[in-house]
């Protein structure tokens, strides 16, 4: 009987050991709370750039208004851990935030860097929706030659939402060298949208939970 209790004593440590380390794995992509910034743009094409703490240390923002009737402006705002956008009336724009790129001074173009970055210990994306208006198609592009893009769709929700993009999406990437790496919001109408945080995560860590049950069960078992 002791020998049993020692037993599940010891796999209940490893087990939550195991993922306690699996949730310090996880990789902060980009949590919003450097390279705080606020612009309006009104037509045609334009990059911005910020730099902190997030990956690669600097984030580029390409906004392309499609449609634009009333002439109202496209806001973008980059405050306190979020990343909000705002559509005017009847517009129709396109969204991207990009990492492994720098953005001009005139704001007219974008050149590449190499990120270098290795996510070969992480299993999935994970892009935090804060609040979404309106339904809209998403994408996140990779590029390490060849570039590959995974498509969703983001729903209408008022609550914060998890979308995990499985790296098994992608084919015949070299996670372990990443060159460049963005989210992208394609033909948005008229929409609001609010991001919390952009983070590549290991395997969830409450499958090495389930392996408490299967513990409790071998433990039963013995006991018998």
């Amino acid at each position: 009987m002791k020998s049993t209790t020692r037993f599940v004593r010891l796999a209940t440590f490893g087990l939550i050991s195991t993922a306690v380390g699996v949730a310090n794995a996880q990789v902060t992509l980009d949590d919003f709370t450097t390279g705080q910034s606020q612009y309006s743009v009104t037509s045609g094409v334009s990059y911005y750039e910020q730099t902190g703490s997030m990956v690669g240390g600097s984030r580029a923002e390409a906004l392309d208004i499609l449609s634009n009737p009333f002439g109202v402006p496209l806001d973008v705002t980059i405050l306190n851990g979020f990343s909000s956008v705002s559509e005017g009336s009847n517009m129709m724009s396109d969204v991207s935030i990009a990492y492994g790129y720098h953005a001009s001074n005139d704001h007219l173009s974008l050149s590449m860097f190499d990120l270098g970055l290795n996510l070969s210990a992480q299993s999935a994306f994970e892009l935090n929706v804060a609040y979404n208006q309106t339904a809209m198609a998403a994408d996140i592009m990779i590029n390490n030659n060849p570039l590959q893009v995974y498509s969703f769709t983001i729903g209408v929700s008022a609550v914060p939402v998890n979308y995990e993009i499985a790296f098994s999406n992608y084919s015949g990437v070299d996670f372990s060298d990443i060159h460049q790496l963005s989210i992208n919001f394609a033909d948005s109408t008229s929409n609001d949208f609010t991001l919390g945080h952009f983070t590549a995560a290991p395997e969830p860590v409450s499958m090495a939970f389930l392996g408490l049950g299967v513990v409790g069960l071998v433990a039963r078992k013995r006991r018998k």
